[in-house]
């Protein structure tokens, strides 16, 4: 069953990826999650922010920083990753 719901899960971001679905979400220590929206440009503060957001397909980027929160626990796979200023 576990094998049969990744090959699902991996199936649906592909065709997301495809289709043009995905989003791509950024996170920064000088981020807000009350004004931010997600982008580059106005990244959220907390990966909270955005795990409540993904879908399958979806990606978050963490902008330079050091992050302190508590532990997360996510329900789905999602590709977090760490990037520069200028991805």
């Amino acid at each position: 069953m576990r094998i049969i719901k990744r090959a699902i899960y991996w199936v649906v971001k592909k065709f997301r990826i495809w289709l043009g679905y995905a989003k791509v979400y950024y996170v920064s220590v000088t981020g807000d999650d009350e004004t931010g929206d997600g982008t580059q440009e106005k990244p959220w503060a907390n990966l909270s922010k955005p795990l409540s957001e993904l879908k399958p397909g979806d990606s978050i980027y963490l902008l330079p920083g050091v992050y302190t929160q508590s532990m997360l626990l996510v329900g789905e796979s999602v590709d977090i990753r760490g990037c520069s200023e200028t991805e």
